[in-house]
């Protein structure tokens, strides 16, 4: 960032949410470093399974869930974040659950208004999804993507 002539403090942060470690982590470097919430934390609508992210009503009992210590938390359909995944997946990206429903989080804030500069984390990989979105599991969505304004 700083070949960039960029900083941390210059941006919100998307995560989604696991077990808490990663987004309180930041949080606190945020607030110390910078003195300001930058973390927005992502979950996906309850009942949606994403491998290692919890919902926000599981996430609520575990030490690291701090919802103060965050700029925002965004519930995110993962249906949708999944047509993302297999779209960017299909053009050699190598992105992961986790990882496309925060990039569809952040495409939603944009969507709905929320400005700002934002650094998505990134955290996984296509290489463990790749067999549940082959042509046999009737995930051929390319050009199917759609954008609505405000719904």
């Amino acid at each position: 960032m700083r070949e960039l002539g960029r900083s941390l403090g210059d941006f919100s942060v998307i995560c989604a949410f696991g077990t808490g470690g990663t987004s309180t982590g930041l949080s606190r470097f945020m607030q110390k470093r910078y003195g300001k919430k930058a973390i927005r934390v992502v979950f996906p609508h309850e009942g949606q399974d994403v491998a290692g992210i919890r919902t926000r009503s599981k996430g609520a009992g575990l030490t690291f869930y701090q919802p103060g210590a965050c700029a925002g938390q965004h519930d995110v359909d993962f249906q949708q974040a999944k047509r993302l995944l297999v779209y960017l997946a299909k053009r050699g990206l190598d992105l992961g659950e986790s990882s496309a429903l925060a990039l569809y989080a952040v495409l939603q804030m944009v969507n709905f208004g929320i400005q700002g500069n934002y650094l998505v984390v990134l955290v996984d990989g296509i290489e463990k999804y790749e067999r549940s979105l082959s042509p046999e599991s009737g995930e051929d969505l390319e050009g199917k993507l759609s954008h609505t304004r405000g719904g």
